[in-house]
């Protein structure tokens, strides 16, 4: 049951890669941005897919691809403004 688990684990880390080179610009975003992406799209999924266990792998991908890349989106829209303090 633990090696079932750890090989879904890596699969499922592996298609979010997967999906996550093909959607992202290169010339766009530098590569540590792609790196956190990754790892919070894969952080969403885990999450989600421990809290309802009847949403399924490509279900949770989907969505948790759209929200990491609207919250990116919004960020890099943002204008970043200094505090005085």
């Amino acid at each position: 049951m633990y090696r079932g688990r750890k090989l879904s684990m890596l699969a499922m880390a592996l298609a979010v890669f997967a999906g996550v080179q093909t959607f992202a610009d290169p010339a766009r975003q530098p590569p540590a941005t792609k790196h956190q992406m990754i790892v919070r799209t894969l952080d969403c999924m885990r999450k989600r897919m421990q809290t309802d266990r009847a949403v399924s792998y490509n279900e949770a991908a989907k969505s948790c691809r759209a929200r990491v890349t609207r919250q990116a989106e919004k960020s890099a829209s943002d204008p970043v403004t200094a505090s005085d303090n």
